[in-house]
This record gives structure tokens, sequence and C-alpha cells, in this order.
């Protein structure tokens, strides 16, 4: 069937595994999801939550389906167990430059330090947007 499509999935990350019926199949271990641009935050989160969650069986779970994606040049792992609100949370944290990057897990309390770090962080921002609002009025 596949090559039917004309398509080769070779080069995914897969193993072979015995179902219970003893038939082999193919389970796909991370799935790169391509985000549209324009697309936000929160629904290419549950988007990627919700594909690792129908890829994650059973017989898998302990390891799940991961899916990875980049949004705005922030780059995300994702699991179906990952918390949506601390992966949103960590998304502006990375868009800041305090974090290279999101999931699957972010902790769930900051340290005084990592607040520190992102306040300044917000403050370096601020100071940058109101220079070049300030050279564009000028």
């Amino acid at each position: 069937m596949l090559e039917m499509l004309g398509r080769s999935f070779d080069n995914l990350p897969k193993f072979r595994e015995r179902g219970l019926n003893g038939v082999s199949h193919w389970r796909v271990n991370n799935i790169e999801l391509e985000i549209m641009a324009g697309s936000d935050v929160q629904s290419s989160i549950a988007d990627a939550i919700a594909l690792a969650t129908l890829n994650t069986s059973p017989q898998n779970e302990e390891r799940g389906t991961s899916v990875s994606f980049n949004l705005n040049g922030v780059p995300f792992l994702v699991k179906a167990d990952s918390d949506p609100l601390l992966l949103e949370r960590d998304f502006y944290r990375a868009s800041l430059g305090t974090i290279p990057g999101v999931g699957p897990y972010p902790e769930m309390e900051l340290s005084e330090e990592q607040l520190s770090a992102d306040r300044r962080a917000k403050a370096d921002r601020a100071k940058r947007t109101a220079k070049v609002y300030a050279e564009a009025n000028s």
C-alpha cells in the first residue's frame, strides 16, 4: 500500500513489536508535527497531545509516543500526559530566551532564580521594544 502512495517511511524511528494476536506491527516512537504559520500555542499543544494520545497504546504506555514541533522558533516535545498549561507557560519562557525548548514535562514550580531570570528577560524585551518604537516615531 505504501509503495502505491509513493512514500517511504523507512527513515522514521520505529521498532517491530508482536501484538497480542501474534501479528507483527510497526510503532512510531516520535512524530514530527508541522505547524502552519498563524497557529496559536494552545491549539498547537492540544493537537500535539491528541496525536500523542492516539499513538500511545497500553502496550507502549511507559515509553509513549512523543510529538515534536516548532512554533515561532521554539522547539516542543510533547507526550500524551504532558500538562498543556505548563507547556504554554514554558513556551513564553522559551520565547524570552530563558530556556532552550519546551516539554515534555515542565517543572510544576519554578525556583526564585528561574522567576528572576524571567523577570530580567521581560524587562530587557520591554526596553528593546520601547527603543524600536522610539526610533520608528522619530
